[in-house]
């Protein structure tokens, strides 16, 4: 659990203090720019935020711009890194998969792929992304809070009550999932669809009118480094002791030994 503001050592030489330093720097660069994007016609998302105006007509102030960028990069930034990592981990770990799959992606003769190639082109790397975010989904659960009384599985739940949902738990379900611990990207093929069994049995990114808004954005940068990397190269752990250590899940999944890699240039 992260700590209170309040109770973190914000001095020079700690964690903390390095954190809030690189924020500032990213504060500054981001409200440096605003002007420009408002006045401009980007079409990217800062540039129609800082384009868009409040219920009273005003632009956003300058503060509500910035905090919503920060948030929408750390948001972004931690969650795909989180999936990345894994998705290394696992594949470090299965070394049949990976060639099969970098078969796949040397079959697509291009150097830069395009949304079409990573959208439809490549199946095994959308199993890939699937697998891995079923086997370790960067937010293990959400929390929503009921805004009239409702019942959930034979209970009576009264309004404005805060219910938490296991995404990790859902994906692990043995009368769904054929082996869930065993990690077998061909089960979202065409002919298993396990995740099909229910519209929120795959739920890395939420579901309903929350679902993220981000999912399609960290498919896409998901399988373009994954393009990058597995095409020329094979990834192996540094020790063979890695395939079973430890893995952390807060604040974000990832193995306890930071996961050291070899890359082997595949020719």
């Amino acid at each position: 659990m992260a700590q209170p503001v309040s109770s973190r050592k914000t001095g020079p030489g700690f964690l903390y203090h390095k954190g809030l330093k690189g924020r500032h720097v990213l504060e500054d660069f981001i409200r440096q720019r605003i002007e420009k994007k408002r006045y401009g016609d980007g079409n990217d998302m800062f540039s129609h935020f800082c384009r868009e105006k409040n219920e009273a007509g005003d632009y956003f102030s300058e503060q509500e711009i910035t905090d919503h960028m920060l948030f929408l990069l750390f948001a972004a930034h931690d969650t795909t890194t989180s999936a990345l990592t894994m998705a290394m981990h696992l594949l470090a770990g299965h070394q049949a998969w990976q060639a099969e799959l970098r078969q796949a992606l040397r079959a697509i003769d291009a150097e830069t792929p395009s949304f079409e190639h990573l959208g439809s082109k490549i199946p095994l790397l959308d199993y890939t992304f699937k697998e891995v975010l079923r086997m370790y989904p960067p937010v293990p659960g959400v929390i929503r809070r009921t805004i009239r009384p409702c019942d959930i599985g034979g209970f009576e739940i009264p309004a404005h009550t805060m219910v938490s949902t296991s995404i990790s738990a859902t994906h692990y379900l043995e009368e769904y999932w054929q082996k869930p611990k065993t990690f077998d990207p061909m089960r979202f093929s065409d002919a298993r669809q396990e995740h099909k069994q229910h519209k929120f049995l795959w739920a890395p990114f939420g579901g309903g009118g929350h679902k993220c808004i981000g999912m399609h954005f960290a498919d896409m940068l998901f399988k373009s480094v994954l393009f990058n990397v597995l095409k020329n190269h094979r990834v192996r752990f540094a020790d063979a002791s890695q395939a079973d250590g430890k893995i952390l899940y807060v604040p974000f999944t990832r193995p306890k030994d930071h996961l050291p890699l070899v890359l082997i240039p595949e020719p």
